[in-house]
């Protein structure tokens, strides 16, 4: 028997449709932040190689917005596991199975393909500053 102030169907029905779309969001979101950063070190690069004069400014500029962008992306990450941890209880609750079906993420996932960018964003950046 339920506890008298349990959620009824309608209610859970309607969480695991604002997870959904919450999950979507951030999936969404952490790759146009991705897009986002690629066009800054992209032009922070073609202006440093253009302007010697700024080398070491865009260098220095690169590896914070590399740093600063890949925060971004952790907490995009976390919470989208968070979510995908409650969609999964929910549908345990009703029967469903397409979020629990999803295979776990090893080694090879988008969230370390991401961080594999940011970090070799870095290395980039202190390599070119090594090198001016």
């Amino acid at each position: 028997m339920e506890p008298p102030n349990a959620p009824d169907l309608q209610s859970i029905l309607a969480e695991y449709q604002d997870v959904g779309e919450h999950m979507r969001f951030h999936a969404d979101a952490r790759f146009k932040i991705l897009t986002l950063f690629l066009a800054l070190a992209t032009g922070l690069a073609a202006g440093a190689l253009q302007f010697p004069s700024v080398r070491e400014l865009a260098a220095g500029a690169g590896i914070v917005a590399a740093l600063l962008f890949y925060v971004i992306e952790r907490r995009h990450s976390e919470t989208w596991q968070s979510l995908r941890r409650r969609a999964g209880e929910i549908e345990e609750r009703l029967g469903l199975g397409h979020y629990r079906s999803l295979p776990p993420g090893r080694i090879i996932t988008s969230t370390n393909a991401t961080a594999a960018l940011y970090v070799g964003a870095v290395v980039f950046w202190v390599t070119f500053l090594g090198v001016a």
